[in-house]
Parts: structure tokens; sequence; C-alpha cells
């Protein structure tokens, strides 16, 4: 089963490919490369402005027993303010 990621999910788009790429610990080129040959980054789909930018979901994506998985930063960042 693929996990697809976009605006119909309910995903907040808030990040840059900049920041998005910083946020999974990549090269903001990685991002764009795999943006182009797919259509999405392992499953995360951006929104296109008007003015050709993308905007991508506050997400962090991750590989759990062999399956990519997309979770929510803001969780994550509050799991760990809080340990």
């Amino acid at each position: 089963m693929s996990l697809i990621l976009n605006a119909t999910n309910g995903a907040s788009f808030v990040w840059t490919t900049g920041k998005f790429a910083e946020a999974n610990l990549v090269k903001s080129q990685t991002v764009r490369k795999r943006f182009c040959a797919t259509g999405s980054y392992h499953g995360v789909v951006p929104t296109k402005l008007a003015n050709g930018r993308l905007l991508w979901p506050d997400v962090i994506v991750t590989l759990r027993d062999g399956a990519i998985a997309a979770n929510d930063a803001s969780q994550r960042i509050n799991n760990e303010m809080a340990v």
C-alpha cells in the first residue's frame, strides 16, 4: 500500500523545498530530483503555486518496517521537547 500525502488529506502546506529538505535531513536538490523523477518525494506530493514554487507539508518522511511513512513534524518536535 502506498502512502500519498497531498492537499486532499488535510495537510498544511507551509514549508519551502529547502525547509522540507532540512527537516528530512537531505539536500534540497535531492527533494527536487525525486519530485521531478516521480512526482512526489516518497509519497509526499507538494502544492505547486502559480509562480512555479512548491510548498510542502510539514511532515517527516521515515522508513518503518520496509515501508515509507510520513509523520507529522509538529508531533515529533513536541515529543522531543517532552523528553
